[in-house]
């Protein structure tokens, strides 16, 4: 007996003497309309041939992992690494994370059965006026080419850093009762 799945999978099975019916399994990776054709030979060259076609629905990714995200400096870069299962696993992804410090989401294309990724983001400051450490919320969604999604989210805590001085000039010799400049140059990331 011989069975194509339709999704380029073909297998022959032996079926015993006598038996006028089988089972068998396969595993579908991917989503769509297949036809499956079955044709059973006897010992005597005859052949007969059967079909059937099974529709597989997409599955959508799950199990996002999301790593915690380290605390960072302003100015530093945030390493965001996660992880997902997916079914279907040749599919291609598209991971979209917003950083949640009013930049453009970001867009990662992942060729298909990549199914991780670790990318940065600097943070330029923390909040003004703010407590000297701000979360930012980041918010990751991952999507497969049928637009099946799932969606999870993490915090990184940005800490101020402290303005430095780069340089400061003497004033000039001045008379009594004169005025002074001074000239001061200086960083706040």
């Amino acid at each position: 007996m011989q069975v194509d799945w339709g999704d380029g999978v073909s297998e022959t099975l032996d079926v015993v003497a006598g038996e006028r019916s089988f089972s068998t399994s396969h595993q579908y990776v991917e989503d769509g309309q297949f036809t499956i054709d079955v044709t059973v030979l006897d010992d005597d060259t005859g052949s007969v041939t059967g079909s059937t076609t099974i529709g597989v629905i997409n599955a959508a990714p799950m199990n996002l992992v999301i790593d915690p995200v380290q605390m960072i400096t302003e100015g530093d870069t945030a390493l965001l690494s996660l992880s997902f299962d997916d079914p279907g696993g040749n599919d291609p992804h598209t991971v979209t994370v917003d950083w949640g410090d009013g930049s453009d989401p970001e867009v990662f294309n992942l060729a298909p059965g990549v199914q991780s990724i670790t990318e940065g983001h600097q943070y330029a400051d923390d909040m003004p006026d703010g407590p000297g450490e701000t979360p930012y919320s980041i918010d990751v969604t991952v999507a497969d080419a049928d637009g099946e999604s799932v969606s999870g989210s993490t915090t990184v805590l940005v800490k101020n850093a402290s303005p430095t001085v780069l340089f400061v000039r003497q004033p000039e010799m001045i008379d009594e009762s004169g005025t002074a400049e001074l000239l001061v140059a200086f960083a706040d990331p």
